[in-house]
């Protein structure tokens, strides 16, 4: 899920939780990890595209 969204924002998109799903083979699960990574900082809480790669683990 991670790298799924690093490369769409890479893209200039913001992957939907329901996109992580699909990507990832899980259901209900993206959003959570969305809100997951925004809450403890690890992506901002909007995300624009307008991002520098130095966020990614």
């Amino acid at each position: 899920m991670w790298e799924h969204f690093w490369r769409q924002l890479d893209a200039g998109r913001v992957a939907s939780g329901a996109e992580l799903d699909r990507v990832a083979g899980t259901n209900n699960y993206g959003r959570a990890v969305l809100a997951r990574w925004r809450r403890t900082g690890r992506i901002p809480d909007t995300v624009d595209g307008s991002h520098v790669n130095g966020g990614r683990a």
